[in-house]
């Protein structure tokens, strides 16, 4: 990933001295092909709502036509935007590079009363929020034979109730709890764990630098911005 994030900066810094509006362009919306239609189980198709998802790309195509310069996070995401926009888009991914910031193998974490450590099985699933716009019912009805077949795995279920983009779960409801109801008589509710147990915390920060220099941040805090500078 290193060398990808490489040639992109590269591409983006070429051309620096030429921008005056650069966006980040996440998605456009079609009524075939990609969010819209991808889950039979909750696609509803008709006339009016693809006319008022054709509608959302308006200030889209607004921006596209404004910017200089535009970055997408994916070469998947570059693909739905316009043909005729391409040739001002680049690709620079947004992941995390886990060679230069990575966990502490030391670390452990108490959950339902067992402490996992690194080496232990874990399945994690962490999204925004749990909705089956992010395929949270799918991660949920494999559940049951993932554990058959994992007798030593544990599961950390990381998310909120709400809904991000996808439609709303029935009134009085959410999608976590609904999916949680379709299989919890076939799961063991002891290796189901849902969010992070109160008084968790990201206990170190280690950053190495390009040039082989490292920084460190202890225990930074949540919801606060941290600036960290290269040391001589």
């Amino acid at each position: 990933m290193s060398a990808i994030l490489e040639a992109a900066r590269a591409e983006l810094n070429s051309r620096c001295n030429a921008i005056e509006e650069c966006y980040e362009f996440m998605l456009a919306y079609a009524a075939q092909g990609l969010d819209f239609d991808f889950d039979p189980e909750f696609h509803r198709d008709d006339l009016a709502r693809r006319a008022r998802l054709r509608a959302k790309n308006a200030h889209l195509l607004m921006a596209l036509a404004d910017m200089d310069w535009g970055i997408c996070p994916t070469e998947f995401q570059r693909s739905t935007v316009p043909p005729e926009f391409h040739a001002r888009t680049c690709v620079i991914f947004d992941g995390i590079d886990t060679a230069v910031v990575r966990p502490d193998p030391g670390a452990s974490v108490t959950v339902g009363g067992r402490t996992l450590r690194a080496g232990d099985e874990v399945l994690t699933f962490v999204n925004r929020n749990l909705e089956p716009y992010r395929g949270y019912h799918v991660f949920m009805r494999a559940l049951p034979e993932i554990l058959r077949q994992r007798p030593d795995a544990t599961v950390l279920v990381v998310g909120g109730d709400g809904v991000s983009y996808g439609a709303s779960a029935p009134e009085g409801k959410n999608w976590k709890q609904i999916f949680f109801d379709e299989v919890k008589d076939r799961i063991d509710p002891a290796r189901v764990h849902f969010g992070i147990p109160q008084g968790v915390a990201l206990q170190r920060l280690e950053i190495d630098w390009p040039d082989g220099a490292a920084s460190a941040v202890d225990a930074p805090q949540a919801q606060t911005l941290v600036t960290v500078t290269r040391g001589g």
